[in-house]
């Protein structure tokens, strides 16, 4: 008689993952071609040697971060979107100085993470080194990630960090569906209706980092942060409904959605709190005493609020 955790029909086991010298090999052709696409007359499109677009915000708004780690009240623009990706921005200015190289070479640098990614993404979903290049090749010479890895702009920092979190969790979800099919076959799933715990999940929590620091580049973050999340929490229900645990639904709900909401919600949170810290340990910060200075309206809801949460 079978255990009332067993599936009448046997699970199919989960991909197995090989690495071998043709994706190390097609891995830094593509690498290569990314780097060399991105750097070449990355320096050569400005306005009279100053930045061009919207970089005439981030850009100085990151210098601004190389002298006092926060972006200062300025005379000039509106100072807009979470620190975070002027920050990096303003790593490259501290090595090259405020010149084009110096406020573009990080997005270039993450422009080729970008590629990277996606060749590894599609290496985990496909288990192919081929169907890899093939992204790869796509993601070389896709126009939209192209520009936007030649500008000190903040998008490619999104994109990366994005592509990041969907990588991990790709990888936690064949990491839960191995642990599932080894206590499958070694009678292990327990007698609980719910099914058996998962443990901690690393990959999990990684893309939670992930989303934390997309957030802390611009609040579109939020939106994968709320697809990622609902996406980990139906693939989990689809393992243990695949597993014949009697109430998948429930079993979900108590051991998976907890921790998930640990990982890929107060986590990325924290983590975008985190990237104000210099923000909050200043008193020059730009809008850092909009209350005192009338920038929040007497009437707004804000005002009951301590000053710099307001």
């Amino acid at each position: 008689m079978l255990p009332r955790s067993a599936p009448l029909v046997p699970p199919v086991p989960p991909p197995v993952y090989f690495w071998h010298r043709t994706d190390l090999i097609s891995t830094w052709i593509i690498a290569a071609l990314a780097f060399i696409t991105r750097f070449i007359g990355l320096t050569a499109p400005t306005s009279s040697g100053t930045p061009i677009f919207d970089e005439k915000h981030y850009v100085p708004q990151a210098w601004d971060m190389t002298k006092a780690g926060i972006e200062l009240n300025p005379g000039y623009g509106l100072v807009v979107h979470p620190p975070l990706a002027k920050e990096i921005i303003s790593w490259g200015e501290m090595l090259f100085g405020y010149s084009p190289l110096g406020w573009r070479v990080m997005a270039a640098l993450f422009g080729v993470g970008t590629v990277v990614m996606i060749m590894s993404l599609t290496r985990r979903l496909t288990a192919s080194w081929q169907v890899a290049t093939f992204a790869g090749i796509i993601g070389v010479f896709d126009g939209v990630l192209l520009v936007a890895s030649k500008f000190g702009m903040l998008d490619i920092f999104l994109t990366f960090f994005v592509v990041v979190a969907a990588w991990a969790l790709v990888r936690d979800h064949q990491q839960v569906h191995n642990r599932l099919h080894a206590a499958w076959l070694d009678g292990g799933l327990g007698d609980s209706v719910f099914g058996p715990r998962i443990g901690f999940r690393w990959w999990r929590f990684a893309a939670g980092v992930a989303l934390g620091l997309a957030l802390s580049v611009k609040w579109s973050g939020l939106y994968y942060i709320a697809f990622f999340g609902l996406t980990c929490v139906f693939a989990d229900l689809w393992l243990r409904r695949r597993y014949g645990i009697k109430r998948y639904i429930t079993g979900t709900l108590l051991r998976d959605v907890p921790a998930a909401l640990a990982s890929l919600v107060a986590l990325p949170v924290a983590l975008y709190l985190w990237s104000w810290r210099n923000w909050f340990g200043t008193e020059t910060a730009v809008y850092r005493h909009a209350v005192a200075d009338g920038t929040v309206p007497a009437d707004s809801p804000l005002r009951m609020l301590p000053d710099t949460i307001a």
